[in-house]
């Protein structure tokens, strides 16, 4: 890979990985806060990220992704078949688990799954990597 840049939130996680990988460029910010309009990029990928988003913004940030991307959107993320607010760190209303593969194709009837793969946990829980495409 080449060409890579990197959102995040964490100013001393920047530091970190900033050391570690000389040649990413990393950027300081929140994907809300983000400044979006004169980027393009051939791939967005989420890690965690998503369940983090309130459900009242999630379409907003799932739309300005669709924007960020030319072609493909990857993610991995808590998944359930419905909304599912859970406990996180023992703090309540910052983390929720759903179907963000079908969060994006509401939002974009005509994207496409390439690949999707659910990871099943012994303590019931669920993520869901996935490969999306414009």
């Amino acid at each position: 890979f080449n060409n890579l840049t990197g959102l995040e939130i964490n100013s001393e996680t920047i530091k970190l990985a900033k050391t570690r990988n000389p040649k990413i460029t990393f950027i300081n910010s929140s994907i809300e806060e983000y400044d979006s309009e004169n980027e393009k990029f051939d791939l967005v990928f989420t890690a965690g990220v998503l369940i983090h988003i309130n459900p009242k913004v999630l379409d907003l940030i799932l739309n300005k992704i669709i924007k960020l991307t030319t072609r493909y959107i990857f993610g991995f993320e808590y998944f359930s078949e419905k909304l599912e607010e859970i406990s996180y760190r023992g703090n309540e209303n910052v983390c929720w688990k759903r179907n963000f593969p079908s969060a994006y194709n509401k939002l974009l009837p005509e994207i496409k799954t390439v690949k999707e793969q659910k990871f099943y946990y012994k303590n019931n829980s669920c993520d869901i990597a996935f490969l999306l495409e414009k």
